[in-house]
């Protein structure tokens, strides 16, 4: 799939859950990312683990926190714990969740390159300033600990103060400091030396942008204006506070939920389509093998007889 299509998908469905104001938004979009994760192989034991963890923990301290709401369920000393503040709580916990997941597979899919290939025609500069940042952050952690080694091993830590082992942890930094620096000139230099910036620039894509993208980008963002009209228009506002709104949606407010729940499956319906197209085209080669076979069978046996 080309980067400019699942992009576009996964910043679309964040945003629209970001902006909503409707706990059935929340959901979906909360139960869209989870199998958007789990289509594309970005769900993991430590992630869903994560996301659980933050879900109750926000689902339980907003109540502590907040005692508005004209339901009190039981009452802490003096202090009330309402109905809304849980159900607030919870719905805020829910798309908090939802975009963390969608961002989760955002942050897997879009590698340093597809991001040079999609910001590189708009900003080039920007592009490889950002795709050498995020290259020199890791480089910067794997030196800072290999020096941080090296100075231990010369016990330069040992059992000292804590401004002794302060003193150290900014000599440390200082050696890393001074080598992403001259790492920075070497890397100016080499590419001044190849020609950096004096002709015009040429681009490399390696991500065509097939029909299939193509179908796939329409489709988000018809679905995306679908959802976004009516949510803009008041259709899903939903007040926690001092009680609940009501959960009955007009005409708008069905067909932006509905809009937006076929938008969250989508990667589930393409993967439903790409997994009858291997199937069907399995059958055909067996078919045609089978085929093949029987004729060279039919083949033999005709030159046997003659």
């Amino acid at each position: 799939m080309n980067p400019i299509t699942y992009t576009t998908y996964l910043i679309s469905t964040a945003l629209l859950a970001a902006l909503s104001q409707n706990p059935f938004i929340y959901i979906v979009s909360l139960v869209g990312a989870l199998s958007a994760a789990a289509v594309w192989g970005h769900l993991s034991r430590a992630r869903c683990a994560f996301c659980g963890a933050t879900l109750f923990i926000m689902t339980a301290i907003n109540p502590i926190v907040s005692h508005r709401g004209a339901t009190p369920l039981f009452f802490v000393g003096d202090t009330p714990i309402t109905l809304e503040a849980i159900l607030y709580g919870a719905s805020v916990a829910t798309v908090t969740v939802a975009c963390i997941c969608w961002f989760y597979i955002l942050s897997d899919r879009l590698s340093s390159d597809k991001l040079t290939y999609l910001l590189g025609r708009l900003s080039p500069r920007l592009s490889l300033l950002f795709s050498m940042s995020l290259r020199y952050v890791p480089m910067f952690l794997r030196h800072y600990k290999q020096v941080k080694n090296a100075q231990k091993t010369l016990g330069r830590y040992g059992d000292g103060s804590f401004f002794q082992k302060l003193r150290a942890e900014a000599l440390v930094l200082d050696a890393t400091v001074a080598w992403a620096i001259e790492k920075g000139i070497i890397t100016s230099d080499s590419m001044r030396a190849r020609g950096y910036g004096s002709g015009r620039r040429t681009s490399f894509a390696q991500y065509p942008f097939t029909k299939k993208d193509a179908l796939f980008t329409a489709l988000s963002l018809l679905l995306t204006v679908a959802t976004a009209l009516p949510m803009a228009l008041g259709a899903l506002d939903f007040d926690f506070y001092p009680t609940p709104s009501s959960l009955e949606m007009t005409s708008p407010g069905i067909l932006c939920v509905t809009a937006y729940s076929v938008l969250c499956i989508l990667p589930l319906v393409a993967a439903f389509v790409g997994f009858l197209r291997e199937r069907r085209a399995r059958r055909h080669t067996r078919m045609r093998t089978a085929a093949r076979v029987k004729t060279v069978r039919h083949t033999e046996v005709k030159n046997e007889i003659s």
